[in-house]
């Protein structure tokens, strides 16, 4: 058996030509020296040791030294407490292999081939074959690379190949958060505030002093490639959710949720859809204060400054402009509600929201109702009119030859309560004297050789041209006047015979 010691004096075990197979210490009280003379712990060692069973301490601290081994390292609390390791400050702890620390400090490492380069300081790596440098990261996956050379760094890189490059020196924070599989955060910016959330998404902002990233991406193969050139304001506050989506230019607080849409130059603008997706052609919004909505390479619904546009975005001074689409007419149905009375309606309304005009569909009759002067309180406006500026036609057939540039034109009959015919001038003219009142005689040979009455239009011309109510209506009294004068003429020259035979 070895030899038990018991002592209250400090034990000095110095090396031996003669091997020592044990020494048991025990109900050993002061401190034990290896290869020192005046040992001021418990154990204080001075040189390399082997340990091929369990090390069980309450407590193990290491001052500047390497725990170096294949075993396991245990940590048992005592008591209540919870688990604890405490590492000194300023260090580095890897955990794996083949990873590699730059001259920075306070970084731990998990996995393997991982590298901190530069004075990359306050990170933590899991994972393989990523490399850092800068301040304040935390890196999961493989193959990412972060490098931000800034004040403060704040740079989350989880997954696959994700890349944070941050290059502005006199940048205050980095704050940029990269997870996925391929994406890509460039930012020259004093404040980064970049997010990435899923596949081949890229981040390049670039920018002066006044500056601040703040872009957010989730989905696959986005980009956000902002170059501001404003030296009081460069923001991104740019948001994309899709795919294949894309922001460049000076623009700032854009919105994109979609598939292939693409913003440049189009600052506080909103796009959702989806472009050309058979032919991958994005659908573009370059408007700088607006909102498109939009399924193909044209906009569905766009609105900007108060204008909105229907397949259009060239709105102009209308509030609502509707444009045609793929080469189709274009259609605007309203539908109705219900099956009786006043269904549909067109209103028209003043500054006072007070009704002006009224378009109405009476659904009970099937009749279109047009009041113009509508009113509010049961009494019509004064001035109720209708007017129709250029020409007019009711039916199937549209007036056309000689009659095409009438006003209004009716195919089929027309029912009046009261018609009135404004007329230039009238047939009184019969009863001057200075009248060329033609013979009976002028009149008999002019009607066998025209088969018609002086100036009255014969069959060919009215059905050609028509007849005009007020020419026909003056040229007719005319030629009943006509008829009168002859016929007191005649009246005169029979009294006059009569008078004549009676003597």
């Amino acid at each position: 058996m070895p030899p038990a010691l018991k002592a209250q004096t400090p034990v000095l075990l110095a090396p031996d030509t003669s091997p020592v197979e044990s020494t048991v210490l025990s109900e050993y009280s002061g401190n034990l020296g290896i290869g020192v003379a005046s040992p001021t712990v418990k154990l204080d060692v001075d040189g390399a040791g082997k340990f091929t069973g369990t090390i069980e301490a309450q407590k193990l601290k290491l001052t500047d030294g390497v725990i170096d081994g294949t075993g396991t390292l245990y940590l048992s609390p005592t008591g209540s407490g919870s688990l604890k390791m405490i590492i000194g400050a300023n260090a580095n702890v890897a955990i794996g292999q083949s990873n590699t620390f730059g001259s920075g400090a306070n970084n731990l490492i998990v996995g393997t081939s991982n590298v901190l380069s530069s004075a990359a300081s306050h990170h933590f790596i899991t994972g393989i074959s990523n490399t850092v440098s800068g301040l304040l990261g935390f890196t999961h996956g493989y193959g990412n690379n972060i490098n931000a050379g800034v004040l403060a760094g704040f740079n989350y890189a989880i997954g696959k190949e994700n890349t944070i490059n941050f290059n502005e020196t006199i940048a205050l924070d980095g704050f940029n958060y990269a997870l996925g599989m391929s994406n890509e955060i460039t930012s020259n910016s004093k404040y980064g505030g970049n997010f990435v959330f899923g596949g081949s998404n890229k981040i390049t902002f670039t920018s002066s002093e006044n500056s601040s990233g703040l872009n957010y991406i989730l989905g696959l193969s986005n980009k956000i490639n902002v170059n501001t050139s404003s030296a009081d304001i460069d923001m991104g506050l740019n948001y994309i959710n899709g795919v294949a989506n894309s922001i460049s230019g000076n623009s700032t607080l854009c919105f994109q949720s979609g598939l292939f849409l693409s913003s440049t130059n189009s600052n506080l603008s909103f796009t959702m859809g989806h472009g050309d997706v058979d032919n991958m052609q994005p659908l573009v919004n370059n408007h700088p204060s607006s909102l498109m909505v939009g399924f193909g390479i044209q906009p569905t619904f766009f609105v900007q400054d108060n204008h909105a546009g229907i397949n259009t975005t060239s709105t102009e001074d209308a509030a609502l402009r509707i444009s045609s689409k793929d080469g189709y007419g274009t259609k605007l149905d309203i539908k109705a509600g219900g099956t009786n009375g006043w269904q549909n309606q067109i209103r028209f309304v003043d500054s006072m929201n007070n009704f002006r005009h009224l378009i109405v569909d009476n659904f009970e009759k099937n009749h279109l109702v047009i009041m113009p002067g509508y009113w509010n309180d049961g009494n019509p406006v004064a001035n109720n009119i209708l007017q129709v500026e250029g020409k007019m036609f009711i039916g199937n057939e549209q007036p056309n030859g000689s009659f095409a540039d009438y006003k209004l034109g009716i195919d089929g009959m027309i029912v009046a309560k009261r018609y009135v015919v404004q007329v230039n001038s009238w047939a009184d003219n019969v009863f001057e004297e200075s009248y060329p009142l033609a013979t009976l005689s002028e009149v008999e040979n002019f009607v066998k050789e025209n088969k018609h009455l002086p100036e009255i239009p014969s069959e060919k011309e009215v059905l050609a041209n028509g007849v005009s109510l007020e020419e026909m209506n003056r040229l007719l009294l005319q030629k009943v006047e006509e008829l009168t004068l002859h016929l007191i003429r005649h009246q005169k020259e029979i009294e006059l015979l009569k008078s004549n035979n009676c003597k």
